[in-house]
């Protein structure tokens, strides 16, 4: 058997608990009371790195007289283990070879207002729906959550990261893979190696350090902005009408704050405050809009 599903009722919202080493999470949170879980055998969604170990070992086993491919793959749904206890799913693959290398979807469907934690060795993460707090990690995949109340955390190697809202603020890491968000309602830190950044809307306290890549705010509303490249560019837009202290430099780029100038000095401290260092890219601020 490839695919497996279980349900579960649970009163509210619960905690979704999933690892997995290679394949594909999706967590879909709706108004339905039912806790789903359905995993199946997702050769479809495997990287190089996981199908070349799942062939290598399944030839071993083949040379061996031990079960092919296609019985790992079954056998690696049998054995994961699925439990519901006091609020929490966990959901876990096995890890042992050569189940671990077999690449497994699992898609979870869960209230709305769930706390979701996924960690996927080289599995994309999907988290579809409204969640409280949001915990994911990846080596090779991808991260995707539509909104969260609360903080999200996403940490990746090579993949991108895309958050559409984030209530309690972002804290993501990624080495060579993008960040990408749409509104940041709470503090944020924003790490990567060699990835872009781009923000939509900024509207509290906000660090971002890029090693090469080009970080963007599209709307800055309030809070402390301290944006960090070494070779990227740096691109920051104030909203209009909003008071903002800027202080933006580079090392051999061109830095220009092009915001409307006031000589008065204001009268308390504004809700704005943007600093901003480049080493050899430009640096650019300007109204939003």
């Amino acid at each position: 058997m490839s695919t497996r599903n279980e349900t579960f009722t649970a009163d509210g919202p619960v905690h979704v608990n999933i690892g997995t080493a290679a394949g594909r999470i999706e967590v879909r949170l709706t108004d339905g009371p039912d806790v789903h879980v359905e995993v199946r055998h997702a050769p479809e969604s495997a990287t190089p790195w996981s199908e070349g170990v799942s062939q290598v070992l399944g030839w071993i086993n083949g040379q061996l007289g031990e079960q092919g491919p296609t019985d790992t793959g079954a056998e690696a749904v049998r054995r994961t283990w699925v439990d519901f206890t006091a609020g929490t799913l966990t959901v876990r693959s096995p890890k042992a070879a050569p189940l671990g290398a077999v690449p497994l979807g699992v898609t979870v469907l869960a209230p709305l207002g769930s706390r979701v934690t996924a960690n996927g060795g080289a599995a994309s993460v999907t988290v579809a729906g409204t969640a409280d707090r949001v915990e994911v990690g990846t080596g090779a995949g991808s991260v995707d959550v539509e909104r969260a109340t609360g903080v999200v955390q996403a940490n990746a190697g090579t993949g991108t990261v895309r958050v559409g809202s984030a209530g309690g603020g972002l804290r993501a890491r990624t080495g060579a893979g993008d960040v990408e968000a749409g509104e940041l309602g709470g503090p944020s830190t924003i790490v990567t190696g060699r990835g872009n950044v781009h923000l939509a809307t900024v509207a509290a306290d906000l660090r971002v350090r890029s090693g090469s890549g080009t970080i963007t705010v599209a709307d800055a509303t309030a809070g402390r902005i301290e944006l960090n490249t070494g070779s990227g560019a740096l691109n920051v837009a104030v909203r209009r009408g909003t008071p903002a202290e800027v202080d933006v430099s580079t090392g051999v780029g061109t830095a220009v704050a092009d915001l409307p100038l006031d000589t008065t000095a204001p009268a308390e401290a504004p809700a704005l405050r943007v600093r901003g260092r480049s080493g050899t890219g430009d640096v650019a601020v300007t109204l939003a809009g």
